[in-house]
């Protein structure tokens, strides 16, 4: 359920040690001295600050406590009551608002057409603890306003199997409606759910991008369950082992094809473990590929939709799809395409006032119904244009057809590796060529200026020095390889935001550093003193392990940062700590983190981006960094000598001590070992996020509200869906500038011939 173990022992850790800290050491010191005791040596001078301590830490175990309580939500609601009739209604009222707006929202109930469906019984194994009925003979066909009288007569285990587009999640939903009904009226009856399957495939993916075995099948269809619904997970382990809910598992065809065979196989495990109810939807083509079949009663299949029956339902609601009878005997090649009910709600919605000239099958069917939507429900104050929003569903088609096999459209775009290669190549190339080394010739230009203003040139020089090796270490490869491509005029927008952006830098670190000056005259000298010398040799100690253990030999620039930071170490024990030491710290804390998270933040994403989008790497950028450090330190230090900086100013060693201590936490960073390569991560999504802002607007929210009310996605509840399997695909491949020409030239036509 997306919960990460991890976060669970921090707080576990925290709860224990605060509470401990608290209740054993605080607490009876706070005690004695309020009863007229004195405190320790150690605390004596801080004795007034131990019962708000006390408070603040009690506060914060309470907190912890509450916390960890709060976040037990697999617990039944009304614990050892799993089966009480409180929660059972208001499951089954949950399951029933969430099918009826599910099934509200699909496209094929817009035209409402009978099926026929008919047995399968090659399709599945019928079970061996099945015996069946000597005088009852079986059925072989059913309609579908049957299919409740279906469930039953397959002893509530069926495969339904049909083409794409068919009815079978329609269908499915029918079947959850009949099963509400029924669950009403005999409080012996199971809760039906529907579950989606398409997910399976990607449950066992984290942070991550690489590809990982799924969820174990059982507990992941008990939380998908929990999740829909609202129904807290205990309640549905409980009616799972006492067999008190129907699964009907929709889009075992969307299950990724490496894991439909084990799918099935887990399928058949949970049916005999349990004697689960169970209703599978799946595509007849995907599931004849398969070599192991479910384990359920019976298998049937939805029949295409016959010319003869489809003139008859023309008949029966006549005049209301009188525009899709003429554009049928307009052009004959049509009745090819309308054998579903899918076909014939698309044809319904875009031949219904003009006729179709269409020759080229359904892909140019799906074409005329995104325009004819576009069209139709046109409004003058359209916040996007059409290319803006075929662009988006494309691009929002592709990520759903990759990364997650099914329909959805996520709130989160997820890792990057699952949307990158979806991301203009114009985009990347400006991004990497213009906007990072502006960003890098703005951030070396104000840390020199900033520098050299308060302590110096020299201290300006080291600091761009130190810098420029820290930009290096974060990422080495994608200064040795920034892309030579296709080239074009200069960006002005990403040059200019990129300079601004680095110019900025210089701002945080000045203020840092007026703020951390004021520190040594509210603070304890000795407390300053054992905090900056155990600080700097901790994170020189842990820099020397982390770069050993990351890099598995000695690398010289590395190795020369780390032993610089224990330098600073022999300066404070000689000169003491000065206002003048704890400035530095800050500037160099700020501007080495800047630079570090600017390294990483390009860096991280780059070798992905260079496969995906076969970039030949340029190896004359290999001085790169040296270039953007002397152009901007160079530009930096020239507007600090004018504002008064100078070679032969102060001494330069405390400043440059504090800078090299403020920077050690940098060298953390740029290992991009665990746990810090969580942060990496983060910092790289922040990076490429604006990046799929050319296919993608920032206001998504607006953008899927509007295709929803085009009837290009469909809403159910807070999120959105592409209507159809095959409506997601069409759109995934489609050409958004072609289709705004048509839109534009259709919009001609409509206005001539008016």
């Amino acid at each position: 359920m997306g919960r990460r173990p991890g976060w669970r022992h921090v707080r576990v850790i925290g709860f224990v040690a605060i509470g401990s800290v608290t209740t054993l050491v605080l607490l009876p010191i706070a005690i004695n001295v309020g009863t007229g005791g004195t405190a320790p040596g150690l605390l004596g001078d801080y004795q007034g600050w131990l019962w708000p301590a006390v408070a603040v830490l009690t506060a914060l175990t309470v907190v912890l406590g509450a916390w960890e309580r709060l976040r037990e939500r697999d617990k039944p609601r009304l614990p050892g009551k799993w089966n009480h009739p409180a929660n059972r209604a208001a499951a089954l009222d949950r399951v029933e608002a969430w099918t009826r707006r599910r099934r509200a929202g699909s496209l094929v109930v817009r035209v409402q057409v009978e099926l026929e469906l008919s047995a399968e019984p090659d399709m599945i194994v019928r079970p061996v603890d099945w015996v069946d009925d000597v005088d009852k003979p079986g059925v072989d066909a059913y309609g579908s306003g049957q299919v409740a009288a279906l469930f039953e007569d397959t002893r509530h285990e069926l495969l339904i199997l049909g083409a794409p587009g068919a009815g079978k999640s329609t269908l499915l939903l029918d079947l959850c409606l009949a099963l509400l009904a029924g669950a009403r009226d005999d409080p012996d009856r199971p809760v039906p759910a529907v579950v989606d399957l398409a997910s399976w495939s990607v449950s066992g993916y984290r942070r991550r991008a690489e590809g990982r075995e799924p969820a174990e099948f059982g507990n992941w269809v008990v939380h998908q369950v929990a999740k829909r619904y609202g129904i807290p997970a205990g309640n549905v382990w409980a009616w799972l082992k006492n067999q008190r809910i129907a699964l009907l598992l929709d889009g075992l065809d969307e299950v990724l094809a490496e894991h439909r065979s084990r799918c099935v196989d887990e399928i058949n495990a949970l049916r005999a473990e349990f004697g689960v109810q169970v209703a599978v939807c799946c595509r007849i083509q995907d599931y004849d590929r398969l070599k192991n079949r479910l384990e359920l009663y019976a298998a049937f299949r939805i029949e295409p939709l016959s010319r003869s029956r489809l003139l008859d339902y023309f008949d029966s609601v006549r005049p209301a799809l009188d525009g899709v009878e003429a554009a049928l005997d307009h052009n004959k090649a049509l009745w090819d395409f309308v054998s579903t009910p899918l076909m014939l709600n698309i044809m319904a919605l875009t031949y219904s006032r003009s006729l179709s000239t269409s020759t080229h099958g359904h892909r140019r069917l799906f074409d005329d119904y995104i325009v004819e939507m576009l069209v139709r429900r046109r409004t003058p104050d359209a916040p996007f244009t059409d290319q803006q929003v075929l662009r988006a569903l494309r691009f929002l088609a592709r990520l759903a057809g990759k990364s997650w096999s099914d329909v959805a459209t996520r709130r989160r775009l997820g890792h990057r590796a699952g949307w990158l290669d979806f991301v203009r190549m114009d985009s990347i190339i400006a991004t990497y060529t213009w906007f990072v080394p502006t960003l890098l010739i703005g951030m070396s230009a104000s840390s020199a200026v900033v520098v050299g203003l308060r302590y110096g040139a020299w201290p300006a020089v080291a600091a761009s020095g130190c810098l420029a090796l820290l930009l290096w270490m974060s990422d080495p490869a994608i200064w040795a390889e920034l892309p030579v491509g296709p080239r074009s005029a200069v960006r002005w927008r990403e040059l200019v935001i990129g300079l601004g952006a680095g110019l900025a830098v210089g701002a945080p670190a000045w203020i840092a550093a007026d703020w951390f000056e004021g520190l040594p005259s509210v603070m304890p000298p000795v407390l300053v003193y054992v905090l900056v010398v155990l600080v700097s040799l901790v994170f020189a100690g842990f820099n020397a392990v982390t770069i050993g253990m990351s890099t598995g030999k000695t690398s010289l620039p590395l190795m020369l940062l780390t032993g610089l930071v224990t330098l600073p170490v022999v300066a404070i024990i000689r000169d003491g700590m000065s206002p003048e030491m704890f400035g530095s710290i800050a500037t160099g804390l700020v501007l080495g983190l800047a630079f570090v998270a600017v390294g990483v933040a390009c860096g991280t994403p780059w070798p992905e981006i260079k496969v995906l989008h076969d970039i030949r790497p340029g190896t004359w950028w290999g001085l790169a960094v040296v270039a953007v450090m002397l152009l901007g330190g160079g530009t930096g230090l020239a507007l600090a000598w004018i504002g008064g900086a100078r070679f032969d100013g102060p001494p330069v060693l405390t400043p440059v001590t504090g800078l090299l201590i403020g920077m050690a936490p940098a060298l953390l960073l740029a290992t991009n070992t665990p746990p810090l390569d969580a942060l990496a991560d983060a910092l790289a999504w922040l990076f490429v996020r604006p990046l799929a802002a050319t296919e993608l607007p920032w206001r998504r929210t607006a953008l899927l509200r509007f295709a929803a009310e085009r009837i290009l996605l469909v809403q159910d509840g807070r999120e959105y869906r592409f209507v159809h399997r095959l409506i997601r695909d069409h759109l995934a491949e489609c050409d958004p500038v072609e289709l705004d020409h048509r839109v534009s030239r259709r919009l001609a036509d409509d206005l001539s011939s008016r």
